[in-house]
C-alpha cells in the first residue's frame, strides 16, 4: 500500500505529495523545532492526518483546530505539523493561530499510545484484506480460498484483530456505530441498502477506496467509490 494511493488529492489548493519513504524516514532525517502553537485546517477539502508511516488515519474537516507539538522540516522543502503522539498534517493545508478549538488528545502520552495502536490495527486490517485481492467470489464462502461479501468482512477483522463482527451484513450493521460515507474512516465497513435489509458491504481502505468481494464472476478487489455505485451508509470500529 503506498502512501500516494491513500493521499486525499487536494491539487486545486496546492497540496504538495510527500513519499511513504521519505515520511517514513520524518524521525531520522527531518529537522525538529518546537512547536506550541495551534494549527486550523485551511484547506476547504479538508485535509489527511498521517502516521509516521504515510499512512491514512482519518480525514480532518475544514477549519477544525488541532494543537501543534512540533514542525518538521524536510529537506525537499515540505513541512509537516504533529497534533499529538505519530499523528501529521502537511503544512500545506493549515494555518497558524493560537487558540484550540478542538485537540487531538488531552494529553501527548494518551495520543502516542491509542493513535499509534488504532493506526497499527487498521493497517493490519488493510494488509489482511490486500492479501486476499484474487481470490473468487463464491455465495455464502467465509474463506479462506473464496468468499462472498460480508464473508471476506468477517475474514478479515477476525484474522486481523480477532473480532468477531459477525457473518453476515445485518449483523455487521450492528457491530460498530453508524456513520456518514463522508465521514469514513480507513478500517470502516461501507454497506449498499436499508439498514436492516444491507445486500452488500465492503472495507474502507481511504481515499475513497474500499476493498471487497464484489459478485459472482469477479474476485476480491480494490474500488473506488462512485456515483454510480453509492453506499449507502458506514459502521465505524472503535478499537
Amino acid at each position: 500500500m503506498t502512501f500516494k494511493k491513500h493521499l486525499l488529492t487536494l491539487a486545486a489548493a496546492g497540496f504538495v505529495g510527500l513519499s511513504a519513504t521519505a515520511l517514513a524516514q520524518v524521525n531520522q532525517t527531518g529537522h525538529v523545532s518546537a512547536a506550541t502553537n495551534v494549527v486550523t485546517v485551511s484547506n476547504p477539502y479538508g485535509a489527511n492526518l498521517l502516521n509516521g508511516q504515510g499512512h491514512v488515519i482519518r480525514a480532518l474537516k475544514p477549519n477544525s483546530s488541532w494543537i501543534a507539538y512540533e514542525t518538521i522540516n524536510r529537506p525537499d522543502g515540505s513541512r509537516w505539523v504533529n497534533v499529538g503522539g505519530d499523528q501529521w498534517i502537511s503544512t500545506a493545508n493549515v494555518t497558524t493561530g493560537s487558540t484550540a478549538v478542538e485537540s487531538a488528545t488531552t494529553t501527548k502520552t494518551t495520543t502516542t499510545t491509542a493513535a499509534t495502536t488504532r493506526a497499527q490495527k487498521v493497517q493490519k486490517l488493510i494488509s489482511v484484506a490486500e492479501a486476499q485481492i484474487g481470490k473468487p467470489y463464491v455465495w455464502g464462502a467465509k474463506g479462506p480460498n473464496s468468499f462472498d461479501c460480508s464473508g471476506f468482512t468477517q475474514y478479515v477483522y477476525q484474522n486481523a484483530l480477532g473480532k468477531s463482527i459477525g457473518g453476515y451484513t445485518v449483523a455487521q450493521e450492528s457491530a460498530g456505530s453508524i456513520v456518514a460515507v463522508n465521514n469514513l474512516n480507513a478500517g470502516d465497513l461501507i454497506f449498499w441498502g436499508a439498514r436492516g435489509a444491507t445486500y452488500h458491504v465492503a472495507m474502507y481502505i481511504g481515499n475513497n477506496q474500499y476493498i471487497a468481494a464484489p459478485q459472482p464472476g469477479e474476485n476480491v478487489k480494490i474500488s473506488s467509490i462512485s456515483s454510480y455505485f453509492y453506499p449507502s451508509f458506514g459502521v465505524h470500529f472503535a478499537f
